[in-house]
């Protein structure tokens, strides 16, 4: 297995047994979604709020994830063809689902992100609307054949996460 995250994140405890055991019990799941949360160090009321994001009005992709090292291989990893610091976990999400497997939230495998704006993320958020149009050229078009494979998979996401 492989498994992706963000510089400014960190896993929570068990994060990986979830992630080994629900990818073992479901061959047919291409990429596990691990659940998320932004997580403020300076506001210590903050109550996470996990998810699993979605694109084009259900269909699941992960922001953090775990797949099969062979898969990943299989379909080139993250996508050159996204020039921007945004959009490769959504790529590679449409990818795995071109070959029919899913993209399913795993409720216990749970990363905090520790978001701030600082120079960097400042930057990326600049180039969001080309991401956006980058993203939408290479897979608006299969939209409804996503939204079939997340149909596919509907009784194994944790539909409270989805958001």
């Amino acid at each position: 297995y492989a498994v992706w995250l963000n510089d400014d994140s960190a896993v929570t405890s068990g994060w990986d047994v979830a992630s080994y055991e629900f990818m073992t019990d479901h061959a047919d799941v291409g990429i596990g979604a691990l659940a998320w949360c932004d997580y403020h160090r300076d506001d210590a009321e903050h109550k996470c709020r996990w998810q699993v994001s979605q694109v084009w009005g259900g269909v699941p992709y992960a922001n953090f994830g775990i797949l099969r090292r062979e898969l990943g291989e299989k379909v080139g990893w993250f996508d050159e063809r996204i020039t921007v610091g945004y959009g490769m976990d959504n790529s590679l999400c449409c990818r795995v689902m071109d070959l029919g497997l899913g993209v399913v939230g795993i409720a216990d495998a749970r990363i905090c992100h520790y978001r701030e704006m600082d120079e960097s993320r400042s930057e990326n958020y600049e180039t969001l609307s080309r991401l956006g149009n980058q993203f939408f050229e290479l897979y608006g078009a299969r939209a409804d054949y996503y939204r079939g494979v997340a149909e596919r998979f509907a009784q194994l996401q944790p539909v409270e996460l989805l958001r």
